[in-house]
């Protein structure tokens, strides 16, 4: 608390990943099926927007949270650590650069800003 928010949210991907590091069987169980509803999810998902609308009120938020917690899930970090062999380490360089492809503003090459989000048809 009282750190940037940039700061913050890679603060917060690198304990997540450690938290599935040393849990990952508990995670696993916990988040299995429905873990969309799961109380977990939500609280997770509501504060990486929270702080993604700090870093970036430009940035379409809702998608960020979504995108980001997608590489925090438990069988995306099995199958990176256990079948690819990916290093603690790397995951985490690979938060840290999802995380500022997302506080990066927009511009025309990457499409729509927040205004245009909820259109899923393509710009020509």
């Amino acid at each position: 608390p009282g750190a940037p928010s940039a700061d913050r949210l890679c603060a917060f991907g690198e304990a997540m990943l450690d938290h599935l590091e040393e849990h990952y069987d508990l995670l696993w169980e916990a988040e299995r099926g429905r873990h969309f509803r799961l109380g977990p999810y939500a609280f997770r998902r509501t504060h990486l927007l929270l702080l993604l609308r700090q870093a970036n009120p430009g940035c379409d938020a809702e998608m960020a949270a979504e995108a980001l917690l997608a590489l925090l899930s438990p069988g995306l970090f099995m199958h990176l650590r256990g079948e690819r062999g990916f290093e603690l380490e790397r995951l985490k360089a690979g938060w840290h650069s999802a995380v500022a492809g997302w506080l990066t503003p927009a511009d025309a090459s990457r499409g729509p800003a927040r205004s245009d989000a909820g259109d899923p048809r393509p710009r020509a």
